[in-house]
């Protein structure tokens, strides 16, 4: 007999029998366990979001299954989303993306699909999926997770010809990364994609240890942003890129500067070993240009040619974004930053944008900070009225001690708004749990405080 019991009650051990009654839901959960299925089926007219997992099934080719999946995929009038995670141990095959995908035509009201972890697609499957696609009139947001799938160049294009008429799509999620064949030209074919979608109002692209992407795809990147005249997020994970350098990231900048909608930026260049503050400069001056811009999020981990001079630089070209409220800056293993960088960041920034509502700053293993940088970086942190969120890293920075963390205290005191407060000061110098509880002691219960000593 098929229980009704969701699987995560069946494994805490709640068993259902026939009396039990099943309080309506809109979500199906359907799972496949070693060929023996566990559907909950809840007023199939209802049904908005369907989450489906693949258990292991090493030894056929097609799990059985799979067919009454899209029989009822096809019956589900209002299905919102699709969410296929097969997990690190699945056996979903390019044959049951045929028979899922045959059944999207009559998905009108679907309006996101998700595709992550399946590692025995092929290109094959692909084909199968990106007809599928076509078939959906009204598509919203696609997320497609490649890093895991056995796809080549021809099952990206098929993707992307299939993207192309997806007119009403508003978010795109592609995740590339630690494929170490993936190159320029994926990208560039995606950029031609990207030029079709004038609805775009979120995309995401992650790069991540994809080591042969390069300036060229970058600039192929800045060209196809222009025409997305709505987008107002991009979230850009090239870390690990050792190709990209200052031109690219200036390629970038061009392409985002005259989007009237643009509000935030999150741009990982970890190890990104060849970036400089010239590059940082010049994106920072185009995205000046846009009006409505609100968040900035810069991961520089380990580049190591970031420094004092380049801050000095980089700071004012912030201040120019006079709507800025959220800013995250990683300088994390920076090794030439010291308290000269703070007070640039003090003097040309903080100092100059009051409206900011969260504050990241991040320098693990900046040797050379200590209580003095951390003094002037404090004094301009207490001057943001509106700020709600303060995150502070100052990890092996052996020259901080317990007078920074009296001093940030002292002048965080007064923020009336603040909700969260965020130290790491793990091995620095001389910082006891009387210190953490003193400053615990000047805010009481109003904002959470998380500091981290060990």
């Amino acid at each position: 007999m098929m229980s009704n019991v969701p699987p995560q009650q069946a494994k805490e051990g709640q068993r259902s029998t026939d009396s039990q009654v099943i309080e309506p839901k809109n979500r199906l959960q359907f799972h496949l366990d070693r060929g023996r299925s566990h559907l909950q089926w809840i007023k199939r007219e209802e049904i908005l979001v369907l989450y489906f997992w693949i258990w292991r099934n090493p030894f056929k080719k097609s799990n059985p299954h799979i067919k009454e999946l899209a029989e009822m995929v096809k019956s589900s009038k209002k299905l919102r989303k699709i969410n296929l995670n097969c997990g690190r141990f699945d056996y979903m095959k390019d044959k049951d993306l045929l028979y899922l995908s045959e059944g999207f035509e009559r998905l009108n009201s679907l309006k996101e699909l998700r595709l992550e972890d399946c590692i025995m697609i092929t290109d094959k499957g692909f084909y199968h999926l990106a007809q599928g696609i076509k078939r959906l009139r009204f598509l919203q947001s696609v997320t497609l997770d490649l890093r895991k799938c056995n796809i080549t160049d021809l099952g990206i294009n098929m993707l992307k010809e299939a993207l192309k008429t997806a007119s009403s799509l508003q978010s795109l999620h592609m995740y590339f990364g630690w494929r170490q064949t993936a190159t320029d030209n994926n990208l560039k074919n995606f950029n031609q994609c990207l030029k079709r979608l004038s609805s775009l109002r979120y995309l995401k692209m992650n790069f991540q240890k994809c080591e042969q992407i390069s300036d060229s795809g970058l600039k192929d990147l800045g060209d196809s942003i222009k025409k997305l005249k709505y987008l107002e997020s991009l979230d850009l994970n090239l870390a690990s890129c050792k190709k990209i350098t200052d031109d690219g990231l200036e390629s970038l900048g061009q392409g985002l500067k005259n989007l009237a909608s643009f509000k935030a930026l999150k741009l990982d260049l970890m190890e990104c070993w060849q970036i400089t503050g010239k590059g940082l400069k010049n994106l920072s001056q185009y995205l000046a240009k846009t009006a409505s811009f609100k968040s900035i999020s810069l991961c520089l981990f380990g580049c190591f040619k970031i420094g004092d001079e380049d801050l000095k630089n980089l700071a004012p070209q912030l201040q120019e974004l006079s709507s800025l409220q959220s800013i995250y800056l990683d300088f994390n293993n920076c090794f030439t930053i010291t308290d000269q960088g703070l007070n640039a960041l003090h003097k040309h920034l903080l100092q100059g944008l009051n409206s900011f509502r969260s504050i990241t700053l991040k320098f693990r293993d900046c040797y050379q900070i200590s209580d003095q940088g951390v003094r002037v970086l404090s004094e301009a942190l207490g001057r943001q009225n509106s700020l709600q969120s303060i995150d502070l890293n100052f990890i092996n920075c052996k020259r901080v001690t317990s007078d920074s963390l009296d001093t940030i205290g002292e002048r965080l005191q007064g923020l009336n708004c603040l909700q969260l407060i965020v130290l790491d000061l793990t091995n620095c110098t001389d910082i006891s749990s009387q210190d953490q509880q003193r400053f615990r002691k000047r805010f009481g219960d109003r904002p959470a405080i998380r500091i981290y000593m060990y």
